[in-house]
């Protein structure tokens, strides 16, 4: 019984030596008064501990942020922890001291949770905060908004920071951190520019389950990791924000990523113009393209998630875009820019983007494609529709390091147009031109010819009263300032009558008769090839400052096809 007593005298005594030491050691704090209104007796150290948080928070940010909590649940016999109900917010007046100063972060926090539960909390994390290892964290309904305001003085700092890699960022702070699990539910990100609204941004109902997490120098380099964790799933519910431009919402309903597949997967992604036609316009001085685009998924294979956090860079093998559409609509009646710059073609614009791609092959899986251009010489609309598009991009790149002498930016595509005609088409954009040179070819089988009506009344003042196409194949070179068109269309029986706007009657077409009987008989080649020669005209048209790169083909073809059957050029719109 002495030795047993000499034991439990020796236990006590180091509880005591233990509890003394957290108390007024390790959870000694400063400037903060341990809140007694949460001690359940004189021995509870949750006051203690709060005060210590609390200070710790105040001191590890020049004094600007203040740490809030409602309560906290230490559970000693099983190295655990509840924090319930905090928050981490910025002090105003401390904030405009900063900003006085000049030594006002470039990012202000405000960070809430419901409960944050941690496991494997012991005795030797809170001795050594250099080195932590844990069992299991846990944030339920974590709320994270971040408000964005860039100061000049700020610029040095910005660019060594933009140098650094996400470890070396965290081994500021850490030498050596692991955990076995972290699971957030619930949570939201938000972030706030208060200079520029449309780039605001919010994720909602943000979910992760990261395993195996450790932080130190032998996984420094560990590209086969996701945030140095082993394994990785997260996701998301909505995302919303406006282009730089205002005219545009980016949203998608949801992103799930995948870490150990290197996959990520976004579902029913859009970029949806802002307002109808009417809108869009008002808000554009100039004449221009108002897209709509809806992809209902989307999945980027084999990611290199080192290059993501690292170097903000998206290079993966692949993507998949499946089941999409995509509508253009362009006004010609509207003004047209007086000076703009020419280098704005979609491999040129591609180029521009901040942020740096490398995506080797992109794959279209049912695709549909509406062209559609008001033309004020008819005063009517005219739609070109492509539907049930299967297509590929080769060298979706647009990072200088990637990109060799020689390299072509190449889409291929085959699918129907104007619900009937089976066509294929192709583009290539020279990845190292600096006037967007390009190349296009389009091949089309046989069809009646009146089923081209719906594109030739409206847009090039022609009906098609009897004849059949062959074959169709055209080839078009050109660059930012010029194109030229080679076109090969194989028909017979063709007979044409043109057409002019009605001016009694908004929206309507008259037949040029006479003219429609003198061209027929004198000017219009019904068939082609015509007496065992085949006519194979090459036009050349010039861009003027609104003409879109879709545009500007669609008049290259279109000449081509005035030559082809005879029409005279001073009949051809411009």
């Amino acid at each position: 019984m002495k030795k047993a007593g000499i034991i439990l005298l020796i236990l006590l005594l180091l509880a005591g030596g233990i509890y003394l030491y957290l108390r007024f050691h390790v959870l000694k704090a400063k400037d903060y008064s341990p809140q007694t209104a949460i001690a359940r007796s004189p021995l509870d150290l949750r006051p203690a501990l709060v005060a210590k948080l609390q200070q710790l928070v105040l001191d590890g940010s020049n004094g600007l942020y203040r740490l809030t909590l409602e309560n906290i649940e230490p559970d000693l016999s099983n190295a655990s922890v509840d924090l319930l109900n905090a928050g981490i917010s910025a002090d105003s007046t401390r904030l405009q001291e900063l900003e006085r100063l000049q030594q006002a972060p470039d990012e202000v926090y405000r960070i809430s949770f419901r409960q944050l539960h941690i496991e494997g909390l012991g005795l030797a994390e809170l001795l050594d905060q250099k080195k932590i290892d844990l069992e299991r964290i846990t944030v339920s309904y974590p709320r994270l908004t971040v408000y964005r305001k860039l100061h000049s003085y700020n610029a040095a700092k910005r660019k060594a920071q933009d140098s650094l890699t996400l470890y070396d960022r965290l081994t500021k702070h850490i030498e050596h951190f692991s955990v076995k699990e972290i699971r957030l539910d619930h949570g939201t990100y938000i972030s706030i520019h208060p200079t520029d609204k449309n780039k605001n941004e919010k994720f909602e109902e943000l979910r992760a389950r990261l395993q195996d997490i450790l932080i130190d120098t032998s996984t420094r380099r560990d590209n086969t990791r996701f945030l140095f964790a082993r394994d990785a799933v997260v996701e998301c519910g909505r995302l919303e924000r406006h282009t730089g431009d205002g005219l545009y919402t980016l949203k998608t309903d949801g992103l799930t990523l995948n870490a150990a597949s290197h996959q990520i997967t976004a579902k029913n992604t859009a970029l949806l113009p802002r307002g109808d036609r009417a809108f869009f316009q008002a808000r554009q001085k100039y004449r221009g393209d108002r897209f709509n685009i809806t992809v209902p998924k989307i999945v980027l294979r084999k990611i290199r998630w080192a290059a993501l956090f690292n170097e903000g860079k998206l290079e993966c093998g692949s993507a998949d875009l499946y089941n999409g559409n995509l509508s253009d609509f362009v006004n010609d009646a509207a003004l047209a820019r007086p000076v703009e710059r020419k280098n704005n073609f979609p491999y040129q614009l591609f180029r521009e983007l901040k942020t740096s791609i490398i995506i080797p092959q992109v794959n279209f899986h049912g695709f549909n494609i509406v062209y559609t251009e008001f033309y004020p010489p008819s005063g009517r609309e005219g739609t070109l529709r492509f539907n049930d598009i299967s297509a590929r991009i080769t060298n979706l790149i647009n990072d200088p390091a990637h990109i060799r002498p020689g390299m072509w930016c190449r889409f291929f595509s085959t699918g129907v147009f104007l619900n009937s005609i089976p066509i294929r088409v192709q583009f290539a954009f020279d990845m190292n031109s600096r006037n967007g040179r390009f190349t296009a070819d389009l091949h089309s089988s046989g069809t009646e010819g009146t089923a081209i009506n719906q594109v030739t009344e409206p847009l090039a003042l022609f009906q098609v009263k009897n004849g059949v196409l062959d074959a169709l194949d055209t080839h078009v070179e050109g660059d930012n300032n010029t194109a030229s068109a080679r076109m090969t269309m194989l028909y017979h029986g063709l007979h044409v009558t043109p057409l002019k706007k009605d001016k009694g009657e908004e929206g309507q077409l008259k037949k040029r008769k006479l003219l429609g009987l003198i061209a027929n008989v004198l000017a219009i080649k019904n068939n082609n090839p015509e007496n065992n020669e085949t006519r194979i005209p090459e036009v050349s048209v010039n861009r003027d400052n609104s003409n879109s790169f879709f545009n500007f083909g669609w008049r290259a073809i279109r000449l081509a096809v005035f030559k082809t059957v005879g029409i005279p050029e001073k009949f051809a719109p411009n």
